[in-house]
């Protein structure tokens, strides 16, 4: 458990500095002092610089999936959960400076990262990310909140197509208010869906 937990926090801190700082902006010094680990200690935990990174981008998802998850236990609504997850939990909504933006989206953007590794890792994760929102729709769809001829899959496309134009957008610090008004309206689209199937329902 303990070393479960060293591993944990080892990657929050990589997330931090990373997310902050980029894959190639960040140095080995960084993440030795970030870390509190020797350089021999991070090879050992987890290969290579790119490992990090990696497990990082993937211990950010898993967060994401995560969040989500519990919030649909708690909630009847898949629809309302997933409107509130972007509106309150996206960092473009609730993180300042390096950390306004969603860190997947800032690592496919970052220019000069050529490890195989991390291509594939950040193409499943945008696979799965697709197939999370995916499985939200489906589940609205179940609880009967969104109509059965919603295309899921087209749906989780057209969500992450916005998110990740919000990521672009907010890159610069002047547009940060603005991206945040942004993820707010596009909250209120999601959970606009279900009031055009209350809509349609009452035409039948």
């Amino acid at each position: 458990m303990a070393q479960r937990h060293d591993r944990q926090k080892a990657l929050e801190s990589a997330l931090r500095i990373f997310w902050e700082k980029g894959f190639h902006g960040t140095s080995l010094k960084d993440l030795e002092q970030g870390l509190g680990m020797h350089p021999g200690s991070i090879y050992a935990a987890f290969g290579s610089k790119s490992g990090l990174y990696c497990a990082a981008l993937t211990h950010y998802a898993d967060q994401f999936s995560t969040e989500l998850q519990h919030q649909l236990d708690e909630c009847e609504n898949a629809l309302v959960v997933l409107a509130s997850l972007v509106e309150n939990h996206h960092p473009v909504a609730v993180n300042s400076g390096a950390l306004a933006g969603c860190f997947l989206n800032k690592s496919i953007m970052e220019s000069g990262i050529e490890s195989p590794d991390i291509k594939a890792t950040q193409q499943a994760l945008m696979e799965q990310a697709e197939q999370r929102f995916a499985g939200v729709f489906e589940l609205a769809q179940r609880q009967g909140h969104l109509s059965q001829q919603a295309d899921c899959i087209s749906l989780a496309r057209d969500v992450q197509a916005a998110l990740a134009g919000i990521a672009v957008f907010s890159v610069r610090d002047e547009r940060k208010s603005v991206a945040a008004d942004m993820i707010a309206r596009l909250a209120v689209r999601i959970q606009g869906l279900s009031e055009s199937q209350r809509i349609e329902m009452s035409l039948l």
